[in-house]
């Protein structure tokens, strides 16, 4: 028997393709099932029915027709239907009714359908484009190649989806909550594909080679949704789906479904629209006074970058920034770093001083910046003072104050070790005076023994206390010599029975 596909839109309303249920098989005389026979169920004219195994994958369903038995059996709905049959419309509250007609049905016969729901992507938004921060260095610390051999630029891009595919990219890894994308130089856009979700292209700027860029994205809603009927309207008449004995069963498919293909939406970054002016200046080795190239040569405003540049072959830069008063930056891996003890004016084009940055562990004077932090108060370290309580001498030697932490802590330890002896002692003294078989003599300077050591060993345990209270008071009030360091902080810990105190680590740079 051969079948034919033809859809008649029914009454007057315009239902969104999203909307209607999708065929994904079409109804045909199964080769290979017989459960109507091996399961048959008989009419009100003791006639033994037809079956139609129904595949779908939504739940929210009901069906009309000349039914004598509905049954939901291993993710299939089983309808019998009286022979002759030759229709059946499915419901379902969550999309518009579907009506399929066919040739009228054979007794004992089993047939098959399959149905599913319209898929609806989510879309993704871009909550934070693209940027630079020439202040981070992952991109040359985490270095990738590309096919030329140049270092490739890398987006942390924060985004907290699993599976997910950047077109153009040398490499990526997912790390707490961020995708790190290593891309090649010179790169300007990249299509974001996730599955349930419709593909994002975001264009940007040329990528530039070690530059580490900042972009955050989000889950957005779902596409544009279907229209529905106002409750005052009727309810629209089902879609009917024809089948009749013209055409084979495999030719029937909906072809607006088959080749419907998503439009992938395009984000661009557009430039800023500001009046800008030109900042220009060199940048030298403080070693050889040779022009230093590839140093990061940023302005920033507020703690913010406004502009970056690389400087060229001949350590010389400009950028093109707003009208403002700016603070300049200059950060090379090997040469160290710069920054401008005061901000720089600009008010048109403007040449700055020439920027002079030494070797690797001679780095410029950078300004002085007031203490922020919960833990100071008024020249007051907390956090030192209380990594130096955990371990004697740690607080300094993060401040990079290595000498003093080292000599704190050997000190220290030498009072500790005195102590662990003179108790050793004391009590090898008391054990010959509880001796009974103990002479007198040897009692007698036993006993005089003990006492010395016992007062030896309070001694050394009030010089360890009052060891420890100055080192912790010199590590509270000692200023730092680095801007990087670890802090040891109490913090707790999930155990079997619940939390457990445990101290944190943490590494700044």
């Amino acid at each position: 028997m051969s079948l034919i596909l033809w859809v008649v839109l029914m009454g007057g309303f315009s239902i969104a393709e999203a909307q209607e249920i999708i065929v994904s098989s079409p109804f045909a005389a199964s080769k290979t099932r017989n459960e109507a026979v091996t399961r048959p169920r008989v009419d009100f004219n003791h006639d033994t029915c037809a079956l139609v195994i129904i595949n779908l994958d939504f739940e929210d369903v009901d069906f009309e027709g000349d039914i004598k038995l509905m049954q939901y059996r291993d993710g299939e709905w089983w309808v019998y239907l009286s022979p002759g049959a030759n229709w059946l419309t499915i419901l379902s509250e969550m999309h518009t009714p579907l009506r399929v007609e066919f040739a009228p049905v054979r007794a004992a016969t089993t047939y098959t359908l399959g149905l599913r729901a319209p898929v609806t992507l989510q879309t993704i938004e871009v909550t934070d484009p693209c940027r630079a921060e020439i202040t981070m260095v992952d991109a040359r610390r985490f270095s990738r190649n590309d096919a030329s051999g140049r270092t490739c630029a890398l987006i942390r891009i924060g985004f907290v989806q699993p599976n997910v595919e950047f077109s153009g990219a040398v490499d990526k890894e997912y790390r707490r909550g961020e995708w790190w994308v290593w891309f090649p130089v010179g790169t300007t856009s990249t299509t974001v594909d996730v599955v349930g979700f419709e593909p994002l292209t975001i264009t940007f700027e040329p990528l530039q080679t070690a530059v580490t860029y900042l972009m955050t994205l989000r889950k957005g809603g779902t596409g544009a949704p279907a229209a529905t009927p106002k409750a005052s309207e009727p309810k629209p008449e089902p879609k009917p789906i024809v089948y009749d004995d013209e055409t084979p069963a495999m030719e029937a498919f909906n072809p607006d479904v088959e080749n419907y293909h998503p439009v992938n939406p395009e984000i661009v970054i557009p430039k800023a629209q500001q009046t800008t002016v030109q900042v220009s200046g060199m940048v030298f080795s403080k070693e050889n006074k040779q022009p230093l190239s590839n140093v990061a040569v940023s302005l920033k405003q507020n703690g913010h970058t406004v502009a970056y540049t690389m400087s060229r072959e001949s350590g010389s830069f400009d950028l093109n920034v707003p009208l403002g008063s700016y603070v300049i930056e200059a950060v090379h891996p090997q040469y160290g770093d710069y920054v401008s003890s005061k901000p720089i004016k600009v008010s048109g084009a403007t040449v700055v001083d020439p920027i002079v940055i030494g070797s690797k562990g001679k780095q410029a004077k950078t300004p002085k910046e007031p203490k922020t932090s919960s833990g100071s108060t008024g020249g007051w370290s907390w956090g030192a003072a209380l990594e130096s309580t955990v371990v004697p001498g740690l607080g300094q030697v993060l401040k990079g104050r290595w000498g003093s932490g080292i000599a704190t802590f050997l000190g220290e330890a030498a009072l500790a070790g005195g102590i662990f002896y003179t108790y050793t002692l004391a009590e090898e003294q008391l054990a010959i005076i509880e001796n009974n078989n103990t002479s007198l003599t040897d009692f007698n300077n036993a006993k005089t023994s003990y006492k010395q050591y016992q007062m030896i060993n309070l001694g050394l345990i009030g010089a360890v206390a009052a060891v420890h209270v100055y080192n912790i008071i010199r590590a509270g009030t000692m200023k730092p010599r680095i801007k990087g360091g670890i802090a040891l902080a109490p913090s707790v810990m999930p155990a079997d029975a619940g939390l457990a105190p445990s101290l944190s680590l943490t590494y700044t740079f």
